[in-house]
């Protein structure tokens, strides 16, 4: 039976649809088939509808593609081009959307998924908002119905043009203020003198322009000389540093946190670093014991649940878990063994990485025995099963 894959763009195997414009969403699969293989580059079929009330709801639109997987057998698509779809009420009640594949491109659907759509899809819902009118029994019979937009402009100009008749405002110190007072504040440094004694007797009355500007050009003109602050890690955060984490959009072959990058999301600000050598040619699973070590996650970032099974149950050891775990490279200590899907995400881009040699390397994912781990070949990419002892080469990499 062949299977299907969604992701959640920050974690995988979750579904994930959002709201886009103009009206259409977008929606995003992983195909594999009865042997756990990616479907790549290959024409699938699929019908997608949205159902109202429950995962078994009344179909309120449907919709039949042809998409084409890509070389990570992710396919990716637009619903919403359908006669019928713009007029789906989205505030009447919650909706799900199902969706049934063909893998073979035809129509004979063998895979279903369904999934609420726990966010309504509120840029479709907001482009009703002009001809909205209000049903509200307590909105109606309140005097904000009454409010009219020559109301606001009075507000905005209350101290020119809008008489105040509230006898509570007429007998308060508010009354009072002029505009000249707000200029006053707005310019305390220059023309206005504080006359408060306690703010007179505060240390704050000593603080100078010249003051803030030093706290804004700290990293340049500044000299820190607090003995906490320089004995402290934030001493070393640098601008180059805060430019990387507002703007850290990556591609795969960057150089970046002590290896590779080979792996994106959609988002670029996150995917997998693959190490820039092999940290064995030659190196066996276990520690020597055969046990069952419940390392059989797969997927992003499950290499790194794996290899914290495999260590605390084979314990110290050199064997390949352990190594990947002991790895230091660019001073990060969170490089792991990969999962047999990310391994197989290095294998396509190990023309990017560079240097993985073209013979077999372990995954961190156990195989259905307890003396059996997947392994791939890196020749030709083939993945399979092998007994724990046999000496394979092993890549380390790390998320970020």
């Amino acid at each position: 039976m062949n299977r299907l894959f969604t992701f959640l763009l920050a974690v995988a195997l979750t579904a994930s649809v959002w709201a886009q414009s103009p009206q259409k969403m977008s929606y995003q699969a992983v195909i594999r088939n009865s042997s756990n293989d990616l479907v790549t580059s290959t024409i699938v079929g699929m019908r997608i509808s949205i159902l109202q009330g429950s995962a078994t709801g009344s179909t309120v639109y449907t919709e039949t593609q042809a998409p084409t997987t890509n070389a990570n057998g992710l396919v990716s698509i637009e619903i919403g081009g359908g006669t019928g779809f713009n007029s789906i009420n989205w505030a009447d009640g919650t909706y799900f959307i199902k969706t049934e594949t063909d893998p073979t491109g035809g129509s004979i659907y063998t895979i279903t998924c369904t999934s609420q759509l726990l966010t309504v899809p509120y840029a479709f819902y907001a482009k009703t908002a002009g001809s909205y009118t209000e049903t509200d029994p307590i909105f109606n019979a309140s005097v904000a119905k009454n409010i009219k937009a020559s109301d606001t402009t009075k507000w905005s100009n209350k101290l020119s043009s809008y008489a105040e008749t509230d006898p509570i405002f007429n007998s308060s110190v508010a009354k009072n203020i002029k505009v000249s007072d707000t200029t006053k504040w707005s310019n305390k440094l220059g023309s206005f003198t504080e006359t408060d004694p306690i703010y007179n007797a505060s240390v704050s009355k000593s603080i100078k322009a010249s003051d803030t500007v030093k706290w804004n050009n700290k990293l340049s003109s500044y000299t820190e000389t607090d003995p906490i602050f320089n004995a402290s890690v934030a001493k070393k955060i640098t601008a180059a540093d805060t430019a990387k984490w507002t703007a850290a959009i990556h591609k795969l072959g960057d150089s970046y946190g002590g290896g590779i990058v080979f792996y994106i999301d959609a988002t670029g600000q996150h995917g997998l670093i693959a190490a820039t050598t092999d940290l064995s040619t030659g190196i066996q699973w276990y520690n020597g014991t055969n046990t069952t070590t419940y390392a059989v996650r797969n997927g992003i970032v499950a290499g790194m649940y794996n290899t914290e099974r495999i260590v605390t149950n084979q314990g110290a050891g050199s064997y390949a878990a352990q190594l990947c775990a002991n790895y230091q490279g660019g001073n990060y200590g969170d490089w792991y063994l990969p999962s047999k899907y990310e391994l197989n995400l290095l294998y396509l881009q190990k023309a990017v990485v560079g240097g993985l040699a073209g013979n077999y390397y372990w995954s961190s994912t156990e195989y259905s025995s307890n003396d059996y781990a997947w392994y791939q070949n890196f020749s030709n990419g083939g993945q399979s099963g092998d007994s724990k002892s046999i000496s394979y080469c092993i890549r380390a990499i790390r998320a970020f």
